[in-house]
């Protein structure tokens, strides 16, 4: 749904599950934002390896998983960074 009302954005969704002490998340990258250095595989690659975790993806999706929802902060922050880092700060 979001991909339909915002094509032209990325996005990164982060989702703790406290229960089972795992973070899921997902990667979306449009095809303009690819082309500017944003991947969502690397993009998803660098936080899941912050939070022991594994992903797979390509360069306009990808998803994973993470084993340590303690550290739900320090993965928003790295996907933030990961993002700024490509395609610089608004």
């Amino acid at each position: 749904m979001l991909v339909r009302q915002l094509p032209n954005t990325a996005a990164f969704i982060l989702s703790p599950d406290e229960e089972t002490n795992k973070i899921f998340f997902i990667a979306s990258v449009p095809q303009a934002l690819v082309a500017r250095g944003l991947n969502a595989k690397e993009w998803a690659e660098s936080v899941s390896s912050l939070i022991e975790g594994k992903t797979g993806g390509n360069d306009k999706t990808a998803q994973g998983s993470g084993a340590n929802v303690a550290l739900l902060d320090k993965a928003r922050q790295a996907a933030e960074s990961f993002a700024t880092s490509k395609l610089g700060k608004k």
